[in-house]
């Protein structure tokens, strides 16, 4: 018995071996009720057989209904001048997709019956043939990471890191994922969901989640590393995070390109503000000279970091932040009177015949 050209195969694969028969002769060679039996070996599961030559074609060869032997030639005859050449049938096997690393062995028996042998001289003789072949875990695993296009300093966010084993083996337990975080955030916590158990510990600057269990193939596990980025961080930084993920020892990763990836966030100020525009009044008389009206546009910052600059209409300049008012076409717009950080919240418009408060409460504001 044989098997085809590669010394080596990955859990999932198709294993060929070649069965052949010789008799050199001079006398034929009768069998057995077992004829010539192949038992499927643990950890294999019968795929088929196929390519019978000789005396090993048509119906020659079956398997059993429990898809655990392969006989051939029961109660048959090898005629004398039979070659291995001219007298063969291919016996696939897969091999299971969580077999472990090492070898299989594979033993295929010829059954003589009690009054001939298998060769001529060796009475009542069991010929036997045993092949051995390495195996190995071969998963594919891929990384995929994900996160916010824009952050905000001093606040939480989530990266999402998807982990896929595209096979065609079971991964061993100790698939190992690590996030390199960059300056510029805190770390917080991870969780994982979906396939596998995973481990997870962070030591700056890496988040490193380890597999307890097998993972399948096709199966997805889901990672959320939650940080915080650190106030202070420079507007409009880029924050590069990257994660690698390589298998347990033992497996083989062939397919390295997708072992890697990144993904950069934008930082941005994390100022909140918003624009409250009051009139000192809500009745005019027109061509008076009563007809003045005072507005009043307040700015407040209802984030956690200040802004980089905010200035006023008049006052802005090409580079800073500025408050835009639009003024009515039957209007006029004189000059403003004063821009005050921290000043005072003027009280909403009267009614006809209300008077002013004797004290207008302050309300700080940017």
């Amino acid at each position: 018995m044989g098997y085809n050209n590669a010394p080596t195969f990955s859990a999932g694969d198709l294993i060929n071996y070649t069965i052949s028969v010789e008799n050199p002769g001079p006398s034929e060679g009768k069998l057995g009720p077992n004829g010539i039996s192949d038992a499927i070996p643990a950890g294999t599961t019968f795929h088929s057989f196929a390519g019978g030559t000789g005396i090993l074609t048509g119906g020659a060869c079956s398997i059993d209904a429990g898809l655990t032997k392969l006989t051939c030639l029961s109660n048959g005859v090898v005629p004398a001048g039979t070659t291995y050449a001219s007298n063969s049938v291919t016996l696939i096997l897969k091999l299971n997709l969580n077999y472990s690393a090492g070898n299989l062995s594979n033993t295929v028996s010829c059954r003589c019956y009690q009054q001939h042998s298998c060769q001529p001289g060796r009475p009542r003789l069991n010929q036997s043939s045993t092949v051995s072949v390495n195996t190995v875990r071969e998963p594919d695993l891929a990384i995929d990471k994900t996160g916010p296009a824009f952050v905000k300093a001093g606040e939480e966010f989530i990266y999402t890191l998807k982990l896929t084993n595209n096979g065609p083996s079971v991964a061993s337990p100790g698939v190992e994922v690590k996030d390199t975080l960059p300056a510029g955030l805190t770390y917080i916590g991870t969780t994982s969901t979906g396939a596998g158990a995973f481990n997870c510990i962070f030591s700056s600057p890496n988040v490193t989640c380890t597999s307890t269990q097998e993972i399948v193939p096709q199966a997805v596990t889901t990672f959320s590393v939650r940080v915080k980025g650190r106030a202070g961080v420079t507007d409009g930084a880029n924050i590069r995070n990257l994660v690698a993920v390589k298998p347990a020892t033992g497996d083989v990763e062939t397919n390295t390109s997708n072992n890697n990836d990144e993904f950069t966030s934008i930082v941005t100020t994390g100022a909140d503000l918003q624009i409250t525009k009051v009139a000192d009044r809500t009745t005019v008389i027109s061509g008076t000279g009563d007809n003045l009206i005072r507005y009043m546009v307040v700015a407040q910052n209802n984030g956690r970091v200040m802004p980089t600059r905010l200035s006023s209409l008049t006052s802005c300049r090409a580079s800073c932040r500025s408050i835009q008012a639009m003024v009515p076409t039957d209007l006029s717009l004189s000059p403003l009177s004063s821009f005050s950080p921290g000043g005072s919240v003027p009280p909403p418009p009267m009614a006809s015949g209300e008077h002013a408060p004797s004290r207008v409460p302050r309300s700080p504001v940017c």
